[in-house]
């Protein structure tokens, strides 16, 4: 009898031993499924952009951007042929130090650039190529948008530009934007441009 119960008390410590190994088998593999789970979730929260290029200056997307027009009240908008660019953060985090380069087809002067509710500011082309602006920006939020306006003065067209004008205008403007290349902490230089998005303006 005594060997019995013996035998019954090792078998006993010998299921609980086992027991215990299995659920910290089941708990370590638990543990790891939901780090691994949470880098992935990490690893695809990231900024993600889109790049739109339009027709029209400040004055076309003041409703939609109320600081578009200001600081640009010594700017005579008729003057020029305009384009747009607008900039939006469709990722699923928010983006921080971005710097945006715009290269145009022909020489730039400055361009002028806005968030959905103010004016941020003016930047001018670089000295070793006139046809190229960087805007540096400190964020970019999730779902927020940049405006960059860009006064162009394309040749074959005569000053004072009248509605004909900007009707052709409207039909070529995207020949004279080559390239965007935005680049930020959270992304690799990544160049995007993707005509066309005006028929969201018509």
């Amino acid at each position: 009898m005594a060997d019995n119960k013996v035998i019954g008390k090792t078998m006993f410590y010998i299921v609980v031993a086992v027991l215990a190994v299995a659920l910290i088998w089941v708990f370590s593999i638990a543990n790891t499924a939901n780090k691994m789970a949470t880098e992935n979730a990490d690893a695809v929260r990231v900024p993600e952009y889109k790049v739109y290029h339009v027709a029209g200056g400040p004055g076309r997307f003041a409703s939609e951007f109320e600081g578009a027009s200001e600081g640009l009240e010594n700017v005579n908008q008729g003057d020029y042929l305009w384009s747009s660019i607008i900039v939006q953060n469709v990722g699923e985090e928010d983006d921080e130090d971005i710097e945006i380069n715009i290269t145009a087809a022909i020489p730039i002067e400055k361009v002028y650039f806005a968030t959905t509710d103010r004016f941020v500011g003016e930047v001018v082309s670089q000295e070793e190529n006139a046809n190229e602006v960087t805007i540096n920006m400190d964020g970019l939020d999730i779902n927020e948008n940049i405006m960059v306006f860009i006064p162009m003065l394309p040749t074959g067209y005569e000053k004072p530009f009248d509605k004909l004008d900007n009707e052709v205008w409207g039909k070529e403007y995207q020949s004279y934007l080559e390239k965007v290349t935005i680049e930020s902490d959270m992304n690799e230089v990544t160049t995007i441009y993707a005509p066309g998005y005006a028929a969201l303006y018509e």
